[in-house]
């Protein structure tokens, strides 16, 4: 574990006695990390204690600024001082290990922007062949290459691929006893588990990623990341309390970094817990002041999900046209899994219209993504709407088919609720079908019960009520 203040007082010291390369090599090697900690006043301290020439020439200093200026939100100019440096390190003084470091934040910078075809095109065809030829010896950087993998997998539909990634990129970290790498892998690994569902392992990962916080004191950065895992796994098992108690002390956190990206996402959430739970004034709220905080900190990365989340919610409340409006503004430039992700909504649109072939071949596009991702809960979410084409099309076979499916794969893996695309209408009109065809009564009881509220338990009690007729 660094004891950042020995470095500090090293690199102070070096750069006292005029040592500016020997500094500017430790600055480099640590810049991350000051940055994890919330301490990006020291490190531009530091840095303005370099010469000027020294600054624009130098390779380790241009990605350190780099850093700064991703950090900033300055991401075109964070975007040129990164590959000068990168090409800097690979060609000019041919240090692999340090170029890869850098090209590996051109790939974080990217994702951040949702560039993530590019950043997986860097990885893939930049760092990955400097990786299998054996060039890179670092292996931190083998774990944050398996890392970002994972991070990227479920835009690629393949959210189930991206666990054996989290776990490469552990044991790499592990190898080398980093403990910053560890957490992070443990925490992506705990978010990947509770979206398959298994919300078990999820909570044994959460568990280990709490010790590991705990002990390395890792900074302000790491406990968003634990607490973004924790309203993940409190969300997904339909615990909307606890997950807004989570949610309310994340967003204060992020909201001690005026440029923090989580502010964004902090306000996105809380929405969507609000909408959830049928506050959708609340909800409303949210989503405004997330779009304000994103051109804020100019983190247009999750300005589609907010006109998402917005046009359920006018789905929610019956404004179809607007939810269209936003649902196409979203759709516009998205990438193969937001597409997928995003075109469910404008599935139920035009189910709730009634136009019911262009329902289910949007909703069947987005199913066979899912499928193929591993994603079984978005899966089962879908087939239920699915379940009411179907039906409103006179197929009760299909619809039978559709909702046998999904129950069963609900009662396999113990899931009892639905966090993506929750329509708690639509629910109860299927669960209400579950219930006359006798499918998995189980499963559905305890979705009505738990998770649909008085409006579900009065529509069951009419069900209870016919059938004793």
């Amino acid at each position: 574990m660094t004891d950042l203040s020995a470095v500090l007082a090293s690199v102070r010291r070096l750069l006292d006695e005029g040592a500016y390369e020997q500094a500017s090599v430790l600055v480099a090697d640590h810049a991350a990390v000051l940055l994890d900690h919330g301490d990006g006043q020291t490190l531009a301290a530091l840095m303005g204690a370099f010469p000027p020439q020294m600054r624009n020439e130098r390779a380790d200093l241009l990605y350190v600024a780099g850093l700064q200026c991703q950090g900033a939100g300055q991401l075109e100019e964070a975007l040129n001082l990164l590959e000068r440096a990168y090409y800097s390190f690979l060609v000019a003084h041919g240090e692999v290990d340090r170029a890869v470091r850098v090209g590996l934040a051109i790939v974080h910078l990217h994702f951040r922007s949702d560039n993530i075809r590019i950043a997986l095109h860097y990885l893939q065809h930049v760092i990955q062949p400097l990786i299998d030829d054996g060039a890179v010896d670092d292996l931190r950087l083998h774990g944050q290459f398996y890392q970002f993998l994972s991070e990227i997998s479920p835009d690629r539909g393949m959210l189930a691929e991206s666990i054996g990634y989290a776990q490469q990129a552990y044991n790499a970290f592990r190898t080398v006893k980093d403990l910053h790498g560890q957490f992070r892998a443990l925490t992506r690994l705990a978010s990947a588990l509770t979206q398959l569902g298994d919300f078990t392992e999820a909570e044994a990962k959460l568990s280990a990623a709490r010790a590991v916080w705990n002990v390395g004191n890792l900074g302000e950065a790491a406990q968003l990341r634990l607490l973004n895992a924790l309203i993940y796994f409190y969300w997904y098992q339909g615990k909307l309390a606890e997950a807004i108690a989570v949610a309310d002390e994340y967003q204060t956190l992020a909201d001690q970094n005026a440029q923090s990206n989580f502010r964004v996402y902090a306000r996105l959430l809380l929405g969507n817990f609000y909408r959830a739970g049928g506050d959708y004034a609340a909800a409303a709220r949210c989503y405004d002041a997330a779009r304000v905080v994103a051109n804020e900190v100019n983190f247009q990365r999750y300005t589609d999900w907010i006109d998402v989340q917005t046009a359920w919610l006018r789905i929610l409340t019956g404004h179809l046209d607007e939810a269209r409006l936003f649902l196409y503004a979203a759709l516009h430039n998205a990438d193969l899994g937001k597409a997928m992700s995003f075109q469910v909504g404008l599935g139920v649109v035009n189910l709730l219209e009634n136009h019911l072939e262009v329902a289910d071949r949007l909703l069947r596009e987005s199913l066979n993504f899912y499928l193929n991702s591993g994603d079984v809960i978005s899966v089962c979410a879908i087939r239920f709407f699915l379940t009411l084409t179907a039906l409103q099309a006179n197929r009760g076979d299909m619809a039978l088919a559709e909702l046998s499916q999904a129950l069963a794969t609900m009662a396999e893996h113990r899931i009892s609720y639905l966090p993506n695309w929750w329509h708690p209408q639509l629910v109860t009109s299927v669960c209400v079908y579950a219930l006359q065809a006798d499918l998995y009564v189980d499963v559905v009881e305890r979705l009505f019960l738990l998770h649909l509220g008085e409006s579900g338990a009065e529509a069951l009690r009419r069900q209870q009520q016919a059938d004793n007729q």
